[in-house]
């Protein structure tokens, strides 16, 4: 219930608006209950933010759209990109299904998580801000498309940008790597290997900058779920 934090509830959380913060970042906290089973935990941890966010979420969606239309003309994404999407969400919850070990549960817990998000986003927004499976799937994976167009249409006149294979020289490819290439790394071990910390840089477009301060407690009790603490921007 808003306004609410019970303890007892499957998972509960906290949002504040970017235009609350003096950092421009929203902040987002999420936590789960043990007693719950660990399907019921993902999915409820999901449904928490998608209904706490529904509003940023919308807004991230309206600024991505049009970056993700840029590259087809302007128009909508052709129907092949949404037909690989369900191909290979069927294909990930048939391996889930028929897989028990650790990297398949720990999939599984995402799976059911972005599962809840959908649920939770779906359950508040008004019907002006309805956004359906395929929008989130957008959203979600909106960097693999860098890889898909020339993949999925090899021919289309929008795809050249992006095929490595049209550079055949090392300064070609060089020129390729600093003009279209996105994103730094650095990762950091502990030294008794009890935690790990890593950043990210997307060097993305500035219509992605909408971001928001997430910290998951998730008390998962599968051995293979590690991350039951995360914060993250």
């Amino acid at each position: 219930m808003p306004g609410i934090v019970d303890d007892r509830a499957v998972a509960w959380g906290v949002y504040t608006d970017m235009h609350a913060t003096a950092s421009a970042f929203g902040s987002l906290s999420v936590w789960t209950n043990p007693s719950f089973n660990d399907s019921s935990q993902a999915f409820a941890a999901g449904f928490v933010e998608g209904a706490l966010t529904v509003d940023a979420i919308y807004d991230h969606y309206q600024n991505l759209e049009w970056w993700i239309r840029s590259n087809f003309g302007g128009q909508p994404v052709p129907q092949v990109y949404q037909d690989f999407f369900n191909a290979q969400d069927a294909w990930t919850r048939a391996q889930i299904a028929a897989n028990s070990s650790a990297m398949w549960q720990t999939v599984g817990s995402i799976v059911q998580q972005f599962d809840g998000l959908v649920a939770g986003y779906g359950s508040v927004a008004p019907a002006a801000k309805a956004l359906d499976v395929w929008a989130f799937q957008q959203i979600e994976s909106v960097g693999d498309l860098l890889d898909l167009i020339p993949a999925l249409e090899p021919g289309a006149p929008y795809a050249a940008r992006f095929d490595w294979r049209t550079h055949s020289t090392p300064e070609s490819i060089m020129d390729f790597i600093q003009t279209h290439t996105h994103c730094s790394g650095l990762f950091k071990v502990d030294g008794n290997f009890s935690d790990i910390w890593f950043g990210h840089s997307a060097w993305f477009s500035f219509t992605s900058t909408y971001r928001i301060a997430k910290h998951y407690n998730l008390n998962l009790s599968a051995a293979a779920f590690k991350g039951k603490q995360m914060s993250f921007r």
